[in-house]
């Protein structure tokens, strides 16, 4: 019989690439094939692709993908794997030892890997005859990592003694925490007008501590972002990064677990920044393989994937700048639940014709989250070059009219930086804004 090979080039394009060479290979008479894998990424990808196949050898990092599959077409049912896996063995116990193979969460092995290291912990799971291994996760004290820079402590998010506007858009109003001051206000909803938040990214503290402060101040999480790399490095994401795809699926796998904790209906990813001298192609082809598995994943956990087109003055080299290709992108990969995260400054320093953009995007249902900001200088939205009350009634209508159905995040700097009170003062734009 013929062999094969599937190389990583191919590999690296996503499963419907490797799904086509198995056709090409299958069509020259090859039955069988060796396929590439250099991470648990191509693994994963792999997995996907193998769906309906005959698997004939591997090395067990293929479980991860595999699952996934029978998952898909109904074989997994939650609350009746492990009975079902026990019962498999039971029948063949007579024949020979048997292996089940199965993994913690994402946050528990995150949470073992800070305590102890990688390494240590991969060498424990191992050997678990070891003595002194047995120690419970439990007693191990918890260590939290803020890859953002100047963030407010969680006990500020949520005290600052300031009253929401009297007047609420017609559209849900969310706050970001990426302001100056404090960011998250103790609410006055109502049912139809609720406060909520999209913090930037929430893996600086406790998951239940936060949806505690959530709850109590009567705010929903509604948005935030997966972990970006190294951001005091000056990394702005990894998803188009080649080579960085096992860092940018276990922070998206990491993004999900808090999504859950949180009831967060939408996760962000960052594209990151385009390395200088780069083919351009290799990170087109990479970002869309890494959106497919996202998407892949989050659609199981009930999750939208939101991608944000970012301008170079603010961000220089960002892999994504126009609305176009962003939708170009959601179109090409077809996941219902792959949107675009519409920031209206971005959006007007690139390519302007702000109003005219949301009459074009906002019918298509592929917006998820739209943000806005004064333009130039990202202050309040009522310093600047964009008549935001224009564009809030524009949405209004569209809203009306079946077109939109979702939140706008203030994703600004107050003028007044970050002083006491700073933020509530410059609330004074959302009164007087008449819907």
């Amino acid at each position: 019989m013929a062999l094969g090979l599937v190389a990583h080039e191919v590999v690296a394009r996503g499963a419907d690439a490797i799904r086509a060479r198995f056709a090409a290979l299958r069509a020259d008479g090859v039955g069988l094939a060796v396929v590439d894998a250099e991470s648990n990424a191509d693994l994963m990808l792999i997995g996907q692709a193998l769906a309906g196949m005959k698997l004939v050898t591997a090395g067990s990092g293929i479980a991860m993908g595999l699952p996934q599959n029978w998952n898909d077409d109904g074989r997994l049912k939650q609350g009746a794997v492990a009975g079902a896996a026990l019962a498999w063995a039971e029948a063949k116990l007579n024949d020979g030892p048997v292996l089940i193979y199965a993994t913690a969460k994402p946050a528990a092995v995150l949470a073992v890997q800070a305590e102890l290291g990688a390494a240590r912990a991969g060498h424990i799971v191992e050997n678990p005859g070891v003595p002194g291994h047995r120690r419970s996760l439990n007693s191990w004290p918890r260590h939290r990592v803020c890859l953002w820079p100047q963030r407010p402590n969680l006990e500020s998010l949520f005290t600052e003694n300031t009253p929401c506007p009297a007047s609420l858009p017609t559209s849900p109003c969310s706050t970001t925490s990426t302001l100056s001051s404090t960011a998250l206000l103790p609410p006055q909803p109502t049912a139809s007008r609720p406060w909520n938040t999209s913090s930037l990214c929430p893996f600086a503290f406790d998951a239940k501590e936060l949806k505690q402060r959530l709850t109590d101040h009567g705010l929903r999480q509604v948005l935030f972002n997966a972990p970006p790399g190294n951001w005091d490095a000056g990394e702005r994401g990894t998803a188009c990064l080649p080579g960085r795809e096992a860092e940018f699926r276990s922070g998206f796998e990491q993004a999900l677990v808090y999504a859950d904790a949180l009831n967060c209906p939408r996760v962000h990813v960052m594209a990151g920044l385009a390395p200088k001298d780069a083919d351009r192609s290799h990170l087109q082809a990479t970002y869309e393989a890494n959106l497919v598995w996202a998407a892949k994943l989050a659609a199981s956990a009930g999750r939208d994937v939101l991608i944000e087109p970012i301008n170079t003055r603010d961000i220089p080299g960002f892999f994504l700048n126009r609305q176009a290709e962003a939708h170009r992108i959601i179109q090409s990969i077809g996941a219902a639940i792959l949107k675009v995260q519409m920031d209206l400054y971005h959006c007007q320093i690139v390519e302007g014709d702000v109003a005219m953009k949301l009459r074009h995007d906002l019918p298509t249902g592929r917006v998820g989250h739209i943000q806005i900001a004064g333009v130039p200088e990202r202050h309040e939205p009522d310093i600047g070059e964009l008549n935001h009350p224009d564009l809030f009634k524009l949405i209004d209508e569209l809203s009306a009219n079946g077109a939109w159905d979702g939140w706008v995040g203030c994703e600004y700097r107050p003028a007044r930086g970050a002083v006491a009170g700073g933020t509530s003062a410059g609330l004074a734009w959302f009164k007087s804004v008449n819907h």
